[in-house]
């Protein structure tokens, strides 16, 4: 997976949107060392993800993706 710069700036209303979202998962975060983020690899978990990431850091946040028969067998490790 390539990482990608979290710190690129947001245009406009979209900033506001992410830096309310990012005080909410602060506030839910509290002082937790760290977070588990449920990702599908789609686009809302992955907003998500990278959202989270960016209020509390990413040495915080871990992702955690489920194993069902729906995830294709090369997805999986």
């Amino acid at each position: 997976m390539e990482l990608i710069d979290l710190t690129i700036p947001l245009p406009g209303a979209l900033q506001r949107i992410a830096d309310d979202v990012a005080r909410d998962i602060r506030g839910q975060a509290g002082d937790r060392p760290r977070v588990g983020v449920a990702y599908s690899g789609g686009v809302d978990s992955t907003v998500l993800a990278a959202l989270t990431a960016r209020a509390i850091g990413a040495d915080r946040t871990t992702l955690v993706m489920a194993v069902s028969a729906s995830l294709a067998k090369r997805e999986r490790r």
